[in-house]
């Protein structure tokens, strides 16, 4: 209900930003679309991580954009989702779940997948979910399930 009421109040009363992050959205979208996945890297490395006090989930890349891309795990989300339509694969978010949860997106051939700011390819001889909880510092956080949300 949360989640609903902070995009509610950011669509109203923050609509010239929102603008704003759409004409950002829109130049991003020829690099994108132009550089493939290294346009998608240069894109992504605009996110910043930060810790949010109430867990929610911005409903489109505009809100995070407009929020100088600064968001958590589920703004990252977001942005990664958008850019892979961008290149024409399709995408779904997953939750890492243990002690704490963290949201990626996956594309469906299950080739790459986004974790905050990073775009990492899934090697052919990996199963997507083994790899995912080894990656990088997803092993440290002790991250023991994957779960399509």
């Amino acid at each position: 209900m949360y989640a609903f009421f902070k995009n509610l109040f950011i669509s109203i009363f923050r609509r010239s930003d929102l603008k704003k992050a759409r004409k950002d959205l829109d130049r991003w979208a020829v690099v994108i679309k132009a550089e493939g996945i290294h346009g998608m890297r240069k894109f992504m490395s605009q996110f910043k991580w930060r810790k949010e006090s109430t867990d929610w989930t911005p409903d489109g890349p505009e809100v995070v954009v407009a929020n100088e891309y600064r968001d958590d795990c589920d703004g990252a989300a977001v942005l990664a989702k958008w850019a892979f339509h961008q290149l024409g694969m399709p995408s779904h978010y997953y939750r890492l779940k243990g002690k704490t949860n963290h949201r990626i997106c996956v594309t469906d051939n299950l080739k790459w997948f986004t974790s905050n700011g990073d775009v990492v390819e899934i090697p052919d001889n990996m199963v997507m979910e083994r790899y995912v909880l080894k990656w990088g510092w997803h092993r440290a956080k002790g991250y023991e399930k994957v779960v399509r949300v």
